[in-house]
C-alpha cells in the first residue's frame, strides 16, 4: 500500500465518490459485517482516523523467491477450473439483494445485499476461448505456519482483467474470515496474502477445509503497481489478530521518543504528491497528520520486525489476449471475462448503469442500481473502468452495450 492509499483509507471520502462504490475497491472493513450465517456488505461515509493503525498494518514490503509445487493442484484441468469459478454451482449463485437503511442518527450508514446471478459456463467457450490461455503456475511459499500456493493463472490483455488461483494452508488452522452473500472472501483482522495489484478474492466452497482455504482471485492489471502480478504473506500470516493493534501503539509510542512532531509532519508531506497533501490539510487536523506521520514510521519499522523474504512473481503475457469486440469506436472492449470503458472517450464519467445486450434480445446487466452482476470493477486510472464478469461471454452474440441508457452497437 502506498502512502497515497493509507491517506485515502483514513481520510473522509466524499458522498458523490462514495455512491458510486459499487465500481470502487472500498476495503473489507468499510464495507462488510456478518449477521448470524448471512453477509451484508456495508458502507460508511464517516471518518475512520481512528482505524489508522489498523489501516497502516495492511501496508506490506516483502521479497525474492518461490518454490515449485506442480500445476493445477485444486482442479483436474484448466477447463474444469473455469467452469467452476465462472459458472453457477459455486455455492454462492443467485440473491435477490436488499438495502437497509440503519436508524435514525446512523443516517450516514447504508448496508446493501446485491442482487446477483450466475449462470452455467458455456463448455465449447471454455474449451476453445479461454482453456488455451491458462497456464499452470505451481510455486509455494511458506512462513510463520502458513503456505501459499498459486495453482493456475489465465490474464485476457485486451481489457487487463485477469484470474488465478490458489490455496492458502496451515495445518493449525487459518485465521477467521468472512464470506459474502456472493461467495467473495475476506478477513477483518488482516489479509494473511497481499497481492501487488487490485484484486477481490472468492471462496471456492467444494476446495476448502478447515486447514486449507481455496481461493479464486480476480484481478485488474495496472502497470502503475508494477509490471507483474506478485503474491506475498503479508504481516498478518505472521501477528496475531489480537496482538497487531497493540504491537503498533508499542512501536509509534516508540517513535515519539525520537521523533519530533515537525519531522512527523513532513514524512506526511513527503509522502504525498502536491494535490493529497491539500487534501489532507483540509480533512485532517494538523494534530492527526502528525499523529500519521508517527504511524507511518512505526509502520516502517513493523514490516522490519515481520517481512517475510520471499514471493511468487507471474509474468503477465501482452499477447494473451482473449478474442474481443471493440465498441464505440474503441472506446468499450469486452471480452469472454471482462470488459474496458473509457468513460472520457465517450464523454461519460460516471458510468452508474452497463448491460451487454444480445442477438437474441436478452440482457447481462452488469450493474444497475443494486444488481452487481461482477467479480472485480475499480477506476483503472482516471475515467476509465475495467470490471471482471461472473460468467462467461460469447463475444460474437453481442449486439450492443448500453451506458447510463445510451446504446453502442456491436
Amino acid at each position: 500500500m502506498t502512502r497515497e492509499d493509507l491517506f485515502l483509507a483514513i481520510g473522509e471520502a466524499s458522498e458523490s465518490r462514495l455512491a458510486r462504490s459499487e465500481w470502487t475497491a472500498v476495503s473489507p472493513s468499510q464495507k462488510t459485517q456478518m449477521e448470524g450465517q448471512n453477509m451484508k456488505k456495508t458502507i460508511s461515509f464517516k471518518r475512520v482516523i481512528h482505524n489508522v493503525l489498523v489501516a497502516a498494518l495492511i501496508v506490506s514490503m516483502l521479497a525474492v523467491t518461490a518454490l515449485a509445487a506442480g500445476g493445477f493442484l485444486i482442479f483436474d484441468n484448466p477447463a474444469q477450473m473455469l467452469s467452476a469459478v465462472f459458472g453457477n454451482e459455486t455455492g454462492y449463485d443467485i440473491s435477490e439483494g436488499s438495502i437497509t437503511h440503519l436508524p435514525e442518527g446512523e443516517s450516514d450508514m447504508i448496508i446493501v445485499e446485491p442482487t446477483f446471478e450466475r449462470v452455467p459456463a458455456d463448455e465449447t467457450l471454455v474449451k476453445e476461448e479461454l482453456e488455451p490461455l491458462v497456464e499452470a503456475v505451481g510455486q509455494s511459499i511458506s512462513w510463520y505456519g502458513y503456505t501459499l500456493t498459486v495453482d493456475a493463472h489465465i490474464y485476457d490483455a485486451a481489457t487487463g482483467c485477469g484470474l488465478l488461483t490458489y490455496t492458502l494452508e496451515n495445518p493449525d488452522g487459518i485465521k477467521p474470515y468472512e464470506v459474502h452473500s456472493d461467495g467473495e472472501i475476506w478477513f477483518p483482522g488482516g489479509e494473511p496474502v497481499y497481492c501487488s495489484q487490485s484484486a477481490n478474492n472468492f471462496i471456492i466452497q467444494e476446495k476448502t477445509t478447515d486447514t486449507s482455504l481455496a481461493i479464486a482471485c480476480y484481478y485488474q492489471y495496472n502497470a502503475a503497481r508494477g509490471g507483474h502480478l506478485e503474491l506475498e504473506l503479508s504481516q498478518w500470516a505472521a501477528v496475531n489478530n489480537s496482538d497487531s493493534e497493540r504491537i503498533l501503539e508499542e512501536l509509534v509510542a516508540e517513535v515519539k521518543k525520537n521523533v519530533t512532531a515537525e519531522e512527523a509532519y513532513r514524512v506526511v508531506k513527503d509522502g504525498l504528491d502536491e494535490e493529497s497533501f491539500a487534501m489532507a490539510l483540509e480533512t485532517m487536523t494538523e494534530e492527526e497528520i502528525i499523529e500519521q506521520g508517527y504511524v507511518e514510521l512505526a509502520c516502517d519499522e513493523f514490516n522490519r520486525l515481520y517481512e517475510c523474504n520471499d514471493k511468487i512473481v507471474i509474468d503477465l503475457n501482452a499477447q494473451s489476449e482473449l478474442k474481443h469486440v471493440a465498441l464505440a469506436d474503441g472506446a468499450v472492449t469486452v471480452s469472454a471475462i471482462a470488459m474496458r470503458i473509457d468513460g472520457n472517450a465517450l464523454n461519460n464519467t460516471k458510468l452508474d448503469s452497463v448491460r451487454i445486450r444480445y442477438t437474441d434480445g436478452s440482457e447481462y446487466v452488469i450493474s444497475e442500481d443494486y444488481t452487481l452482476n461482477y467479480t472485480y470493477a475499480s477506476w483503472k486510472e482516471a475515467d476509465v473502468l475495467t470490471i471482471s464478469f461472473n460468467r462467461i461471454i460469447d463475444v460474437e452474440k453481442i449486439a450492443a452495450v448500453i451506458i447510463d441508457g445510451v446504446e453502442y452497437p456491436a
